[in-house]
């Protein structure tokens, strides 16, 4: 997420849904985050590119004071993935390619 290059990096946003997602990437490193910015959950498919991905933050989590949402810690992506989000929440995922 260091890297301020703006060709390494794609914006979406999900405007029904209420969600703007960024991909970064540098070398074989990648960073995904998702911000929802809506009242109620909601649920989005989004692209994200195929491999398996850790989670890095939740901020629906109990150790920041959410209410916990089961987003497993870690997730595979054929292309797509669809993920639940909770009230006004961001999620952070990173992957490293291997070497």
């Amino acid at each position: 997420l260091a890297s301020l290059n703006k060709d390494r990096m794609e914006v979406l946003s999900y405007e029904t849904a209420k969600v703007l997602y960024v991909r970064r990437w540098e070398g074989g490193e990648e960073a995904i985050l998702l911000a929802h910015f809506g009242n109620s959950p909601t649920e989005v498919k989004i692209p994200i590119p195929p491999g398996s991905w850790q989670k890095q933050l939740d901020s629906q989590e109990e150790r920041w004071g959410g209410p916990g949402n089961g987003i497993p810690e870690r997730i595979h992506s054929d292309g797509e993935v669809r993920i639940a989000l909770g009230i006004r929440s961001l999620l952070c995922f990173w992957k490293k390619e291997a070497v």
